[in-house]
């Protein structure tokens, strides 16, 4: 792998594992895209590195969403 940042190599060795977890991931990638679905944000530790911190708001996502909020105020 390259890393741009860094304009590094890193040398991976792909086990048998490695290598059907990572087909399988990519065949979740490409059902993601065909159904035009995103992953939820996940809040850790990387978030506050990322240049799209600003854009996800993980710790807003978390919140409960308005149309519960509503439900609940009308019940």
């Amino acid at each position: 792998m390259f890393y741009g940042t860094t304009r590094r190599r890193q040398v991976v060795c792909l086990s048998p594992e490695l290598r059907k977890e990572t087909a399988e991931t990519a065949l979740q990638i490409h059902a993601m895209i065909r159904d035009r679905v995103t992953p939820g944000p996940v809040s850790d530790a990387r978030c506050e590195n990322c240049s799209f911190v600003d854009f996800c708001m993980p710790k807003m996502c978390r919140r409960k969403s308005i149309r519960n909020y509503l439900k609940k105020m009308m019940n």
